[in-house]
């Protein structure tokens, strides 16, 4: 029986995802910090506070003491909320767990970062879709110095 770590229950938009995972015998660790009424049924839950992502590698550690403190098995970490996707990542990392891994989640995060690694990706892997092609480079902008730059790239 596999035991996911889910970081963020996502709203009442994502409610049907625990019925789910109990039907497909998946256990869920759910860590998050809801009132009493808003907790799903879920396995165990984790109260944990980590709505401050620009605290998001405490909180991983945090929340990884509490797991191993807890005494958790886990096959896996996930989030099905956007903003908790690096924190899932860094929980995956700090655990040897399968998952996005931190890199990729700071690219998907920001989409200017996405938006350059899609026109770095040329013709270095055959199968992969010419996305070079189609993409335009971002360039953070503070000041007039910084236009002189994006335009000679």
């Amino acid at each position: 029986r596999k035991v996911i770590v889910v970081v963020g229950a996502g709203g009442s938009s994502k409610k049907f995802i625990w019925p789910a995972a109990k039907k497909d015998n998946i256990r869920i660790v759910l860590v998050d910090c809801l009132s009493k009424n808003d907790i799903p049924e879920v396995d165990r839950y984790l109260e944990y506070d980590f709505t401050d992502h620009t605290m998001d590698e405490t909180h991983a550690k945090n929340i990884v003491h509490m797991l191993l403190k807890h005494g958790a098995e886990m096959d896996g970490c996930c989030t099905f909320w956007e903003d908790c996707v690096p924190l899932a990542a860094r929980i995956c990392d700090m655990l040897d767990l399968d998952g996005i891994g931190l890199k990729g989640a700071m690219v998907a995060k920001k989409k200017s970062a996405t938006q350059n690694t899609l026109c770095d990706r040329t013709a270095d892997i055959p199968h992969f879709p010419r996305t070079h092609l189609y993409a335009e480079r971002c360039h953070h902008i503070e000041n007039e110095c910084d236009l002189e730059t994006a335009e000679k790239t």
